[in-house]
């Protein structure tokens, strides 16, 4: 899971550094954005759906980390409803939608510290596992 993280991550800063340099257009750097943060959400999701089946995997951490990148994904979608809505009506959608997804966004840095403040309490996913 760690070496998906990091190559999206250098697939990322590769699209910036492009971004900076005029090589891409902006509409293109936004989309591929828009998708690696789409990426990283189900991630989040489904990583935590399997570490809730190890045993000493911290429940409510999971819980939390699967909240978060749903509601990423629904803030992105309720932003995108309202792109798509008549004006003064998206508003409220927008105000809605940023709330939800703002929460999603900040919940994975918080969650990763969370996780290594678990694995320094000695807990290491799937060491009690047999083969």
């Amino acid at each position: 899971m760690v070496a998906g993280r990091a190559a999206r991550e250098r697939r990322s800063a590769l699209g910036s550094t492009l971004l900076v340099f005029d090589a891409i257009d902006f509409a293109i750097a936004t989309a591929l954005s828009v998708i690696a943060i789409v990426v990283q959400a189900f991630w989040l999701v489904l990583a935590n759906r399997l570490l809730c089946r190890v045993d000493g995997y911290p429940r409510g951490l999971g819980a939390f980390a699967i909240v978060g990148g749903v509601a990423l994904l629904a803030g992105m979608a309720l932003v995108g409803i309202g792109l798509v809505l008549q004006p003064g009506v998206e508003t409220p959608l927008w105000f809605l939608g940023v709330a939800v997804g703002l929460f999603g966004w900040v919940s994975m840095p918080v969650w990763f510290l969370l996780v290594a403040v678990s694995l320094r309490g000695g807990f290491v996913p799937g060491s009690n596992l047999e083969p």
